[in-house]
Order: structure tokens, then sequence, then C-alpha cells
């Protein structure tokens, strides 16, 4: 019987793990850094950080839209220069 839940567990993170996996915007761990690089210079919130770090929006009219709390923080234009260069390293990480 635990031979079967521990089977179980290990079948169900597999597949979370295999899920997550494909859904991560950013898998390299160098892409990462400079990720976490750009962001911090930024008037951001950690949690608004994390959220373009996980959305990757394209435009900051979007991202304005998914994070309102960014409307107050940062301009249009600045906003479009960061997420143009996310956007970049996504492109080229390795």
């Amino acid at each position: 019987m635990l031979t079967i839940h521990i089977l179980f567990v290990f079948s169900m993170f597999s597949k979370t793990l295999d899920y997550v996996s494909q859904l991560s915007p950013m898998n390299n761990p160098e892409t990462v850094k400079e990720v976490r690089k750009l962001l911090k210079d930024t008037e951001l919130e950690p949690f608004e950080v994390a959220q373009l770090a996980n959305l990757l929006p394209e435009k900051a009219e979007e991202a304005k839209s998914l994070i309102p709390s960014i409307q107050a923080r940062q301009d249009d234009d600045d906003l479009q220069q960061v997420l143009n260069e996310l956007q970049n390293l996504k492109r080229f990480q390795s």
C-alpha cells in the first residue's frame, strides 16, 4: 500500500514538474540573473517584478492592465523599454 502511494506521489510530482517547466518563460540560469539585474533597477515592488518576469507582457498597456499597481510607478516609455529588454533576453537565451 505504501509503495502505491509513493508511486502516485512521484507520478504527480513528475507531471507537475513537466507542466511548470513548459510554462517557464526563462529556463536558463544566466538569463534569470540578467532578468533580475534588469528589474532590480526599476522602481517596482517585488511582486510586480515577479509578475512581469512570469507574464512577460509585450506592451506597456498590457502590463498595466495585468498589473494595475504599475500604473502609478512607471511611465509607458520606461516600462516599454524594460519590456523590450525582457523580450530580448527571452529570445536570445541559450
